[in-house]
């Protein structure tokens, strides 16, 4: 999060070009830290943010003539989408498109430490970033283990008292600091 934040920035200073993210309804505390911190570093008009649905939000800004470039991560039919309606004017397109990335645990590896990173890793954003690691791949040998461990976090989570470790996941409103697990839209 915070090495995605210092790439727009840093490209918002760079190109002196104005930018516009464009999130889901419910985007997690993500978005929250983005426009508590714009201010203070960008002048206004400079970051704008757009919530909504594609065809209500993401339709009308691929296919807006003023936009200049589009970048998208996200799945594969939504970047064809956007492909087809940025084409109409002829607007630049970056995708990363797919799955999330993978855990891969070796044999060799600290299985405890291994696991535990992974899920908090995943948790982080509520789990809505490109590289959210949601699938962990472990030697069959381990598997039962790995999968006891990740149960054993991901239970912990949110219920760790206020003073807990570095790197613990509590749940609650984007603006406290002490969150790193926001609002989830729905139940898994």
């Amino acid at each position: 999060e915070l090495a995605y934040l210092a790439q727009v920035y840093t490209n918002l200073l760079i190109t002196k070009q104005p930018l516009t993210l464009h999130f889901k309804p419910h985007p997690g505390g993500f978005k929250d830290r983005i426009l508590r911190v714009s201010p203070d570093i960008l002048p206004p008009g400079v970051l704008n943010v757009v919530n909504g649905f594609g065809v209500e939000a993401g339709k009308p800004l691929a296919q807006n003539p003023r936009i200049a470039k589009i970048a998208f991560t996200g799945e594969t039919t939504t970047g064809r989408l956007i492909m087809q309606y940025a084409s109409e004017n002829l607007i630049p397109v970056t995708l990363e498109l797919g799955g999330k990335s993978p855990n891969i645990i070796l044999a060799s590896a600290p299985l405890r430490e291994a696991v535990e990173n992974g899920a908090h890793h995943m948790f982080h954003n509520s789990g809505q970033s490109c590289n959210a690691p949601t699938r962990m791949l472990v030697p069959a040998s381990r598997m039962e283990e790995a999968a006891a461990i990740a149960k054993a976090t991901a239970e912990r989570t949110g219920i760790m008292p206020m003073n807990q470790p570095p790197g613990a996941l509590l749940p609650g409103p984007p603006g406290m600091n002490s969150s790193v697990l926001g609002p989830l839209p729905h139940r898994a």
